[in-house]
């Protein structure tokens, strides 16, 4: 029996969560049950590189934007071109893409949920859930995202979706923290606290609250503390404004995007992600398995991998005074973070190995597949009259007498 066709659609073949998640997974696909391929809107990142690597096939959509007709024409010619049994999205733009090509023809489609739906563009939502009907299966990274897509799209999402935790490749992560740290790292002065914040520059991270923290423990006299900023993003220029007029900005250090982000990890006192939210952080998993004691606002996944008090620090979101008493205990209190590190890395090593995650994922998969309820799903379901005229229009344009070769 030959082996389901099982094609993966991300956005960007550069590395973020999404993106860091199937890299991690890459190495522990079951090859010999099914047959993959990935197709993303670009081909210069890392993770077309390593797909490539790996000896699998890689396809390149011919537009930047997921829901660019080119795309969408692309997308349903290589699903009946190439006979996809089975199309694996990530992210809400390439959701709403797998199900309008999709839409109509015997490939079952699951979703891959990466974020709470507070995280998501209005526009982004409103596609997402004008489509989420159309798809077969869900998996949810955290039980936080999966009460997310029910709350915002109905009671029945929940029968749909399997929650699959994201997972580490460990091996990978352990060679990378042994390399060296490329300069510039500018050092700690002796006492101070060197807390690296490995995020995309952008509000929904909350650095401008780990800031307003930060200047907080300056006047209430707390002990020192530097923070390493590693990342770029939408925010950066507002955020050093943000830095000067706090009068802090000689302890932000602004690192950019880094590959070293592994040994910078391994390097630094403490990691800290202020998020406003999250759905279940590659990055802080990263430090705790490397032993870092953290500190993490307690939003959306992030509770199901933080135990507080025993494997890192829990604070509610946008709360700058709570932020900067849990910065200044790890500062105070060495023996605090030694423990905390120790405890979280045999934690998440046991809970979160990434071959977990394949397994489960090809599981999803298996049986998804094997049930009949595709085609009766779809009649099923209610469509808002906007998403029926994108499905036709695209079914319209790729029938047999007006397909054409991609």
């Amino acid at each position: 029996m030959s082996r389901p066709r099982v094609l993966v659609l991300t956005k960007t073949t550069a590395l973020g969560g999404a993106e860091r998640l199937l890299a991690n997974a890459l190495a522990h696909l079951d090859r010999d049950a099914f047959d993959y391929r990935l197709a993303a809107c670009d081909e210069e990142g890392p993770l077309a590189a390593a797909w490539r690597a790996s000896g699998l096939a890689f396809r390149r959509l011919p537009a930047a934007g997921p829901l660019d007709p080119r795309n969408l024409l692309a997308l349903r010619g290589l699903l009946r071109g190439e006979r996809i049994d089975l199309l694996h999205a990530h992210l809400p733009l390439p959701g709403v893409a797998a199900r309008v090509a999709a839409r109509g023809l015997p490939t079952r489609v699951v979703y891959s949920e990466h974020n709470t739906q507070d995280a998501y563009h209005p526009a982004s939502r409103r596609l997402n859930g004008a489509t989420y009907a159309w798809q077969d299966a869900v998996i949810a990274v955290s039980a936080g995202v999966g009460a997310s897509a029910a709350a915002a799209w109905g009671a029945w999402v929940a029968s749909r979706t399997t929650v699959i935790p994201n997972g580490l490749d460990l091996g990978s992560l352990d060679r990378g923290a042994a390399g060296p740290v490329a300069p510039p790292l500018p050092a700690p002065a002796p006492g101070t606290l060197a807390v690296l914040v490995p995020a995309t520059l952008a509000r929904r991270k909350g650095q401008d609250i780990l800031l307003e923290a930060l200047a907080l423990s300056e006047r209430r006299g707390g002990p020192g503390l530097v923070l390493w900023l590693a990342g770029d993003g939408p925010d950066r220029k507002a955020l050093a404004v943000r830095a000067r007029r706090l009068g802090i900005a000689p302890r932000v250090h602004f690192l950019g995007r880094r590959a070293d982000v592994f040994p910078l990890m391994a390097r630094a006192d403490a990691v800290a992600l202020a998020s406003r939210c999250e759905g279940h952080p590659l990055a802080l998993l990263e430090a705790l398995a490397l032993g870092r004691p953290v500190v993490a606002t307690a939003v959306g996944g992030v509770a199901e991998i933080v135990d507080p008090g025993h494997t890192g620090l829990l604070v509610p979101p946008e709360s700058p005074p709570a932020l900067a008493e849990a910065l200044a205990r790890l500062a105070r209190d060495p023996h605090l973070r030694a423990r905390l590190g120790q405890t979280a890395a045999r934690d998440v090593r046991v809970r979160f190995d990434v071959r977990a995650t394949v397994a489960a994922t090809e599981a999803v998969y298996r049986d998804t597949l094997g049930r009949g309820v595709y085609a009766g799903a779809r009649r099923r379901a209610t469509y808002s009259p906007i998403a029926r005229r994108v499905a036709a229009g695209v079914a319209w344009k790729t029938s047999p007498r007006s397909e054409t070769s991609w």
